[in-house]
C-alpha cells in the first residue's frame, strides 16, 4: 500500500510509519517561495495601512509560489499509485485541488486538523474518496480549556489581573458557578465534553440541536431547537461549530443582540461562525461583557489562523481576549493525533470502517 505524507511530519512519526510491513512511504515536499521584495513590501504595508485597507491589497502582497515534489521529483500530472493522503495543517483550497488532480488512485485521505471546509466535498464523493478527521481526538482539552474560561470569567480572573497591573487592587464579589446558564451551539464531541464537565460543576447547562427528533439527550441538559430563545437565556455561550454552509455567520448582529445584556461569548470552533464586525459593535458598545475567540478565519487562504494581522479589530478591544489557536493544544495532543491516525490506518488495511469519517454531503 503506497501512503503519502508531508515531509514535515515529526520525524519520530515518520520512522514509525517506515516500520510498518507493507507500507511504501512516499513523502511529499511543499516549498512557498516569495520573492524578497515583496516580503518587504507587504510587512511595511502590514505595519501602515489600516487593516481593511491592507486587506484589500494582502492577495497580491502575499502570494507565493508554491512547487510540490514527491520523494525529490516535481508533481506531474499523474501520480499514480498512492491510495493514502495524510493531510495537515500545511494544506489549503490550491494544494489539495492540485493534488486530487494529480492523484488518481486515491481512495482515502486523512486529515490532521478537525476543519475539513477547505476539501472539495462533491469531488472526493463524485470518485469514492473517503475522508477522515480527529474531530474527537482534541475534545476532552478543548471542554478543559473551555471551563478555565468559564471559571476565570466567572471569577473576575482578568479584572483581578488588571487591577494588579495597574497597583490598585479591588475587592470584586464572583458569580457562584451554580447561577450560571450556559449554552452551547455545536453539540458534538466538543459541545457533549463541555456540557459534561459543565454539568459536573453545577452549572445549568442549555443545548441547541437543529433537528430534535435526531439529537442524542444528555443527563441534565436542556435541548432546543429555538436558537434565539437559547441566546436569550444564557449568561454564557459557547460556539463549537465546523465551518460548513449552513454555519458561516450563524450568529450575526440579530443573534447577539438577542443575548443578555453583560453575557460572555467564548468560540472554541471555527471564526466565521461568527459575523467579525457584529462582534466587535456588541464588545464597543458593552452588550457583551466579554468574548473569548480560539480561532479566526485568514481571508487570503480560508484556514484559520493562528494570530490576526497586527490593525486587526480584536487587537483594540479590552473585552476580547484571543487565544491563538490554543485550546486544543497540550504535551500530548500532537502524539494523540498521530495515534488517531494509525489506529484509522489499521482499519483501513483491514477492510473495517474507518472512525471519525466525514459526512461529505453534511460537511462535517
Amino acid at each position: 500500500m503506497k501512503l503519502l505524507v508531508p515531509n514535515h511530519l515529526a520525524p519520530q512519526h515518520l520512522e514509525r510509519l517506515r516500520a510498518i510491513a507493507g507500507i511504501e512511504l512516499w513523502l511529499l515536499e511543499i516549498d512557498h517561495r516569495r520573492p524578497l521584495l515583496m516580503k518587504l513590501s507587504a510587512a511595511t504595508a502590514k505595519r501602515v495601512l489600516p487593516y481593511t485597507a491592507y486587506e484589500r491589497v494582502r492577495g497580491a502582497l502575499e502570494a507565493s509560489r508554491v512547487s510540490l515534489s514527491i520523494d525529490g521529483t516535481p508533481l506531474g500530472p499523474e501520480v499514480p499509485g498512492p491510495e493514502v493522503l495524510v493531510a495537515t495543517w500545511a494544506f489549503d483550497a490550491r494544494l489539495v485541488a492540485r493534488l486530487l488532480n494529480a492523484l488518481p488512485d486515491l481512495r482515502w485521505i486523512h486529515s490532521m486538523v478537525t476543519g475539513v471546509d477547505h476539501f472539495d466535498l462533491p469531488t472526493l464523493a463524485a470518485r469514492g474518496i473517503q475522508l477522515t478527521s480527529p474531530r474527537s481526538v482534541h475534545a476532552r482539552r478543548i471542554a478543559e480549556f473551555t471551563l478555565a474560561l468559564v471559571f476565570a470569567d466567572a471569577k473576575n480572573v482578568l479584572e483581578h489581573a488588571e487591577a494588579t497591573r495597574r497597583h490598585r487592587a479591588r475587592f470584586m464579589a464572583s458569580r457562584e458557578l451554580s447561577e450560571l446558564r450556559l449554552g452551547i451551539v455545536g453539540f458534538g464531541a466538543i459541545g457533549r465534553a463541555v456540557a459534561a464537565l459543565a454539568r459536573s460543576n453545577g452549572i445549568q447547562v442549555d443545548a441547541y440541536v437543529r433537528n430534535m427528533e435526531h439529537a442524542a439527550a444528555m443527563p441534565g441538559v436542556r435541548l432546543t431547537s429555538d436558537l434565539m430563545a437559547l441566546l436569550q437565556a444564557v449568561d454564557i455561550l459557547v460556539l463549537a461549530l465546523p465551518s460548513t454552509p449552513a454555519t458561516r455567520g450563524l450568529i450575526g448582529a440579530r443573534q447577539l443582540a438577542a443575548m443578555k445584556p453583560g453575557a460572555t461569548l467564548i468560540n472554541v470552533g471555527r471564526g466565521d461562525t461568527v459575523a467579525e464586525k457584529a462582534l466587535v459593535d456588541a464588545l464597543r458598545k458593552r452588550h457583551l461583557r466579554r468574548a473569548y475567540v480560539d480561532v479566526i478565519e485568514d481571508p487570503l487562504t480560508g484556514r484559520p489562523t493562528f494570530a490576526p494581522p497586527l490593525k486587526h479589530p480584536f487587537y483594540g478591544l479590552d473585552n476580547l481576549v484571543f487565544t491563538g489557536y490554543s485550546s486544543s493544544e497540550s504535551r500530548n495532543s500532537a502524539q494523540e493525533l498521530f495515534d488517531d491516525f494509525l489506529d484509522n490506518l489499521q482499519r483501513y488495511r483491514q477492510g473495517a470502517d474507518l472512525q471519525n469519517r466525514i459526512d461529505l454531503a453534511a460537511g462535517y
